[in-house]
């Protein structure tokens, strides 16, 4: 009975060690990516789905991510800038008479704009739910 104790106490140390290296391994040096931080195509596709409809997504970059929650319940807060472009031509109503409305061209399709978005996700049951706020109007 004792001897089945000291293995399984050696065999438990064994596995501390081992664990216990692997953690300062996987801390030690700079990690390539942060856990916590939220990959920019998820802010990108998330921001794709708030913009008006004849918005594009040209490009996002996130210039700043900070982590104001913990590593186990993360609140990451993200500045990003964004180019979007017009999807189609977009126009204004000049007058209706009757059944008809007269239009004039305000942007032509293409047409791009620079945006600022500040966002908060929080990390729940795997998915990262994002609240963003533009500080450039589009649309």
């Amino acid at each position: 009975m004792r001897v089945v104790a000291i293995q399984r106490s050696a065999a438990l140390a064994a596995m501390l060690l081992l664990s216990s290296s692997l953690v300062s391994a996987q801390t030690s040096g700079q990690p390539a990516t942060d856990p916590n931080a939220v990959p920019a195509e998820t802010l990108q596709h998330q921001l794709a789905q708030t913009l008006p409809g004849v918005w594009r997504v040209l490009e996002l970059r996130v210039e700043a991510q900070v982590n104001l929650g913990t590593a186990v319940d993360p609140e990451v807060r993200s500045r990003l800038r964004g180019t979007v472009a017009l999807a189609t031509p977009t126009f204004s109503v000049v007058q209706r008479e009757g059944a008809f409305t007269f239009v004039q061209p305000v942007a032509p399709d293409g047409a791009q704009r620079t945006v600022f978005v500040r966002s908060t996700s929080v990390l729940r049951a795997g998915r990262w739910e994002i609240l963003s706020h533009s500080q450039t109007g589009v649309g």
